[in-house]
């Protein structure tokens, strides 16, 4: 089997080059995996090849059941919807997660976003449909009623597009038996979080791109203090001058917290028989990392399918703690944050407990994964070309 890595650059050419490359290749490409929203323009180049192209979704099933469920919409004259209205996706009942306001499932349908994001984010949603299959990093231990859905319900997948979980996708470490910083060359968040006591830091990070403002920094940094938690938060781009004058000192003296600046083995960290909680944006990455090493998590989502996934973590499988934007500042204040850091270090033995069970059934999952992506493309591959 040949492999050809290839990253696209979003622009005409994109369609013309990767037909030369397929053509080209010896022995010939028999399939096309792609992302579907910035690459449903491949579908064109697969049907022009005349080979089947699988779509691979990065995030949650809920999410993909609804991009899915928007054809339906479509013909339903539901789009663009209200801020803040509630949408049922057909198939996904379960109290914690129906219905969900607009904002929790996808933003760009909203009526206030701009007709030619909304336009971008539909037309290429709806190319899901011609696809010869879709793979999604999920597990049905965490979403079976969203990939009961994608398989099975008709408003859904009118089209009976084949579907798979094939989630978590992460690296083997995240599923090692001992402690992943047993042997690993220290860096200093490390070496300070052998220094502190069993489960009782909450980690903060808010990933790569997801940033609080000064105002809501302000109010974490108060919370943490009124809460007196340990605490090792990763800051990025010179958000550390939104601290509150003296945070720092008073920390570092006591102790009792660590700010690091851009980056931290999250992998380490979350190992790391210290922590005891991960404050985290509710990136699906961020999510299943988090349950892999069954940590419980605070959510903290920004935007998008974050919401969404807050709700998976809190509502449906209950191994977290929710924190809710106050007023029409829009801030999540201090008193908020104070009691969630509280929840999970001091009483967080039910959700320490779930974490643990999810733990497991994510354990589960990621060994059946390469069988269920070898069996699919099988799959997919042979309904095309049956011997």
């Amino acid at each position: 089997m040949q492999v050809i890595l290839w990253s696209f650059r979003f622009h005409p050419e994109d369609g013309v080059e990767l037909k030369e490359l397929i053509s080209a290749a010896n022995p010939p490409i028999s399939c096309i995996i792609t992302d579907n929203l910035l690459a449903s323009w491949a579908q064109d180049v697969a049907d022009e090849l005349n080979i089947p192209r699988i779509i691979f979704y990065p995030s949650p099933g809920m999410a993909l059941a609804f991009h899915f469920y928007l054809k339906s919409m479509l013909h339903e004259n539901k789009l663009p919807v209200r801020a803040q209205e509630l949408v049922r996706i057909p198939g996904i009942d379960s109290a914690g997660l129906s219905p969900l306001s607009s904002d929790q499932v996808s933003s760009p349908v909203i009526e206030t976003i701009p007709d030619v994001m909304r336009y971008f984010y539909v037309t290429n949603a709806l190319r899901a449909h011609e696809a010869a299959g879709v793979m999604c990093n999920t597990f049905a231990a965490i979403e079976e009623e969203a990939c009961i859905a994608l398989s099975e319900n008709a408003m859904i997948n009118p089209n009976k597009v084949p579907f798979v979980d094939i989630g978590p996708l992460l690296p083997d470490p995240y599923f090692a038996d001992d402690d992943a910083c047993e042997h690993c060359d220290k860096v200093e968040c490390l070496a300070w979080l052998d220094e502190q006591p069993t489960a009782s830091v909450v980690y903060i990070s808010f990933g790569s791109f997801a940033r609080a403002n000064r105002e809501q920094i302000e109010e974490l940094a108060f919370g943490l203090e009124a809460s007196e938690k340990r605490f090792l938060w990763v800051l990025h781009n010179g958000a550390e001058e939104f601290l509150p004058e003296g945070f720092l000192e008073r920390a570092t003296t006591n102790k009792t917290g660590m700010v690091v600046k851009k980056w931290a083995p999250q992998l380490l960290v979350l190992s790391h028989r210290a922590v005891g909680g991960f404050m985290t944006h509710c990136g699906w990455n961020s999510t299943m990392e988090s349950l892999s090493r069954g940590v419980p998590i605070i959510t903290m989502p920004f935007y998008g399918e974050q919401r969404g996934n807050a709700r998976i973590i809190v509502e449906h499988l209950g191994i977290g703690v929710g924190l809710a934007k106050d007023g029409e500042d829009g801030l999540i204040p201090r008193i908020a944050f104070e009691r969630a850091f509280r929840a999970v270090i001091d009483e967080g033995e039910l959700v320490r407990s779930k974490a643990a069970q999810v733990k497991e059934t994510a354990r589960a999952a990621f060994k059946e994964s390469p069988r269920k992506i070898k069996g699919f493309v099988h799959k997919v591959l042979h309904s095309r070309h049956p011997s």
